[in-house]
């Protein structure tokens, strides 16, 4: 069934209005004629798509709320979590804390226990490391000595040793009038005076 466009009346026409009189049948179907478009039809066309464009932008809004829900939940429970871990971390360093607080109490008794006990043993240890530390004294003071002599004694026979600068230069060499060659080396003619 049709419904009328929005703002026709929806009632059906008076059943004392006039009927069209019937036409005694032929034997050939009488061709129909096209129907002529209606302008209330096509506005009607057009709310049914504004109407349709409606319900699927509803739709979509509510797809994505509850997207939105979806997400916030599960960051709600991320939270959770991490609210829950962070409690146990600090449940755990506050468990940690009381056991160092312990320990430092228990360690600080002993260190005093063996402190009184050391430092008596110390005074009597740092007499024999004293004596020996004056005898390591002399001895190396000794040593240091013996290596000074050493040392001077090397560094003078290495200036003894030591090369001529100008032994590395090349001799010369040159021959005479009658086709001889001599060889000079350089350090020999560099000394040499001409008279």
């Amino acid at each position: 069934m049709l419904y009328p466009p929005y703002g026709y009346p929806s009632h059906p026409p008076p059943a004392h209005a006039q009927q069209p009189p019937h036409s005694p049948p032929s034997a050939e179907p009488a061709a129909r004629e096209p129907r002529k478009p209606d302008p209330r039809d096509e506005e009607l066309q057009q709310i049914r798509l504004k109407l349709k464009n409606i319900d699927e932008a509803n739709r979509l809004r509510d797809e994505e709320a509850i997207a939105a829900e979806r997400r916030r939940y599960a960051n709600m429970e991320v939270e959770k979590k991490r609210l829950e871990m962070e409690k146990a971390a600090w449940e755990a360093e506050i468990a940690k804390r009381e056991a160092e607080k312990a320990l430092k109490a228990e360690i600080s008794a002993a260190e005093k226990k063996a402190k009184d006990a050391a430092d008596a043993a110390a005074a009597e240890k740092a007499a024999k490391l004293k004596e020996e530390h004056d005898k390591a004294i002399e001895e190396a003071k000794k040593k240091t000595a013996e290596a000074e002599a050493a040392k001077k004694k090397l560094e003078d026979e290495a200036k003894k040793n030591a090369p001529d600068p100008d032994s590395g230069k090349a001799p010369i060499v040159f021959k005479d009038a009658l086709g001889r060659k001599f060889t000079i080396p350089y350090s020999v003619c560099k000394t040499w005076k001409v008279s």
